[in-house]
């Protein structure tokens, strides 16, 4: 979908929405590629190394599928390639993200950096 095709899905949409009185939001990515407005919220990209990646999505898998960590690396090495040149909004981080390498973090931990810095804004 072209960059005016999606403003123009959103556009009608949109307008149905105002019509019927629905609170909408429209945010993140769609917002700055499609609008190139700021968002109205804070843009939190977590990171991590492929591999660390791949290992963790094994762990969810916990042996339902015959699937090897290799296999994953492959897989989110490749959907990482396609998303980061996709034409409309490509897998980029906002001018303005905040950035947090999840690689060595627990879940707690991530959301503490991420409240910490909301807090702090």
């Amino acid at each position: 979908m072209k960059k005016p095709d999606i403003i123009a899905a959103l556009d009608m949409v949109v307008g149905c929405f105002e019509e019927l009185g629905i609170a909408y939001y429209i945010g993140g990515s769609v917002a700055s590629s499609a609008y190139g407005i700021a968002r109205a919220t804070m843009d939190v990209d977590l990171v991590a190394d492929i591999k660390t990646r791949a290992k963790r999505r094994l762990q969810d898998l916990k042996g339902d599928q015959d699937v090897t960590l290799d296999d994953l690396i492959k897989s989110i090495q490749d959907r990482d390639d396609k998303d980061s040149r996709r034409s409309v909004g490509p897998l980029k981080p906002a001018e303005d993200a905040i950035i947090i390498d999840t690689e060595n973090l627990t879940l707690e931990q991530v959301v503490d950096k991420i409240y910490t810095r909301a807090v702090n804004l």
